[in-house]
């Protein structure tokens, strides 16, 4: 009982002194520590800017400008309180966005950058294209070529060349063409169009071609067909001559204001007079066979089949001993050319000396082979002519010329002088060119009339000749059609017209030109001058 006093009295004690002790111990005055701090380190100062301006931006090498990309220009970074510059770079380019710059800028004494980012941006072109570069890709069997264009690209007007793509049955390419639209320029992409039955186009003037000259058989020239609405060129070809029979050339006809190919054909001659001509044979092509020993040359000559000369090449035939080799000739016997054959004979007989043929011919020319050039922008048709050629009129097609400026081309022309026709040259002159008689035409058949010329002699050839003709039409061209094309943004509509050709009107549809800058165009007309109308050409003024 005792010891458990003890121990109670014990520990009320030792709380009561930790309860005494609390307040004291919480009164202790703050004792502060005065010694020198001026050791310590100060804290670095804030960067607040630059206060000068950047310097100026360095010249940077990009090298060659790169399809589909922008160039983003180096500039100046302000990095540790100094300046450092960020080189420039390529970024893919972004549709309808173009590429911000980033800048400084001076605020209050502080210069400030403004971050670069793309912003909206309408960039297309806002200046024509340029006119198509010329392409001369031939021709490709089955193919159809689409012209080379131009594409508007980071900027610029950059070509595009042109390539064949595989035709598609019964329809026609339509190239691709940029159109104004409110002062921009939008692109119309090409595609395929159902091709139209016949062309309202002139075909192109045909293709030159030399295929000389075979024994036996005529040449079918070539011509253009209108395919998928193209034109493509058909290279001529070789037939077998067909007994008592001529081969006409088809030919193209404008028909309402489309083109319409009428077939060439062989045509049966009945006429007695094909027998033996009555217009000497050609001059002998020049032959050089050289020498072949032991054999004899038999020159080439030319022969008279089916209304028309064909020349026959020479050969080689085997010495005869003691034989002569007389070569053949042509005879005129009252008229009439007649062909002697070579032979071999025991003597040498004197050749027969070729004919001759008169400078200028004493018949009129024929009347001008239908000639549809279309147009040519830049160009002028210098027309076909009959040419006299070793006795015989000879036709040469026409050709373009390039135009000169204030310049006209003034066309040849054939002109009866004291019963001979002689040719004068077309030129070209500062004044513009009136229309100039057509040929007259031969009141009896062009067969020459020979006369006592005689064996090898000359040719004298006797003709009546119409009267001379009008200088041009003297009625007025019938009312044009009615030509409604749809606008087309950039391109001026040249008005059709009615030509003066073989003695009746002819009317050449309308079609579109490319707008010139600082330019007009003038329609083609016609005006009545004395009782004559003279065609006043129209182009660009």
């Amino acid at each position: 009982m005792r010891l458990r006093s003890k121990l109670f009295r014990s520990l009320l004690i030792s709380s009561l002194g930790l309860v005494t002790l609390a307040p004291i111990a919480s009164a202790q005055p703050v004792v502060r520590d005065h010694r020198n701090n001026n050791n310590r380190p100060a804290p670095p100062p804030q960067d607040t800017g630059p206060r000068d301006a950047p310097p100026a931006p360095r010249q940077e090498d990009r090298g060659q400008s790169r399809h589909g990309k922008v160039w983003v220009e180096g500039s100046w970074d302000w990095k540790g309180g100094q300046w450092s510059w960020e080189p420039g770079r390529w970024e893919d380019r972004r549709q309808g966005k173009r590429w911000r710059a980033r800048k400084w800028e001076n605020r209050n004494g502080a210069w400030v950058r403004t971050e670069g980012d793309w912003e909206d941006f309408d960039d297309r072109p806002r200046v024509a294209p340029p006119a198509l570069k010329d392409e001369n890709p031939g021709f490709k069997r089955g193919q159809t070529f689409v012209r080379g264009s131009w594409n508007w690209d980071d900027g610029n007007w950059n070509w595009t060349p042109g390539h064949w793509e595989k035709r598609h049955g019964g329809k026609h390419w339509r190239d691709a063409r940029w159109e104004n639209q409110n002062g921009v320029w939008v692109r119309v992409e090409g595609d395929w169009d159902v091709a139209a039955a016949n062309p309202t186009m002139a075909p192109p003037a045909p293709q030159a071609e030399n295929p000389g000259t075979r024994n036996g058989s005529v040449w079918i020239k070539g011509k253009y067909s209108w395919i998928d609405g193209d034109w493509q060129w058909d290279p001529g070809h070789w037939e077998t001559t067909k007994t008592n029979s001529v081969w006409t050339d088809g030919h193209w006809d404008n028909r309402g204001g489309q083109w319409t190919w009428t077939e060439g054909a062989w045509t049966t001659t009945t006429t007695v007079s094909t027998q033996y001509p009555n217009q000497a044979p050609p001059a002998p092509q020049q032959e050089n066979p050289g020498t072949k020993p032991g054999y004899v040359w038999v020159g080439g000559r030319y022969d008279w089949k089916n209304g028309a000369y064909s020349w026959l090449p020479g050969h080689w035939e085997r010495e005869r001993r003691q034989q002569f080799w007389n070569a053949g000739h042509w005879d005129n016997r009252n008229g009439q050319w007649q062909w002697t054959e070579g032979n071999w004979g025991a003597q040498q007989q004197q050749a027969a000396p070729p004919p001759t043929y008169s400078q200028y011919p004493n018949q009129a020319p024929p009347a001008l082979q239908q000639e549809n050039p279309g147009t040519k922008p830049g160009y002028v048709w210098v027309r076909g002519r009959y040419d006299w050629q070793n006795g015989a009129y000879a036709w040469t097609a026409g050709h373009w010329e390039r135009e000169r400026r204030q310049q006209y081309w003034n066309d040849g022309h054939w002109d009866n002088r004291n019963g001979q026709w002689q040719w004068t040259d077309g030129s070209w002159g500062s004044q513009q060119p009136q229309q100039v008689a057509p040929p007259p035409q031969p009141t009896s058949p062009p067969g020459p009339a020979v006369g006592n010329g005689g064996a090898g002699g000359a040719v004298n050839v006797n003709v009546n000749v119409a009267p001379p003709q009008p200088l041009g039409p003297t009625q007025a061209p019938p009312p044009p059609p009615n030509e409604q094309p749809a606008a087309k943004p950039g391109y001026v509509w040249a008005m059709g017209q009615y030509e003066w050709r073989v003695g009746k009107w002819e009317w050449i549809p309308g079609h579109w030109e490319r707008e010139r800058r600082g330019k007009r165009y003038e329609a083609t007309r016609w005006e009545l001058r004395g009782s004559v109308y003279v065609k006043v050409d129209g182009g660009w003024r």
